[in-house]
C-alpha cells in the first residue's frame, strides 16, 4: 500500500495540473497565516 501510494503521488507531482493546485493552496495557506 506504501509503495502503491509512492508511485501516486510521483506520478501526481510529474503533472503540471496538480504541482499548480497545491502552490496554490499551499499559497492562500500562507497569506491566510500573514493576514
Amino acid at each position: 500500500m506504501r509503495l502503491h501510494r509512492l508511485r501516486s503521488t510521483r506520478t501526481s507531482w510529474r503533472r503540471p495540473s496538480t504541482t499548480r493546485l497545491l502552490l496554490k493552496a499551499a499559497w492562500l495557506e500562507i497569506c491566510a497565516v500573514l493576514r
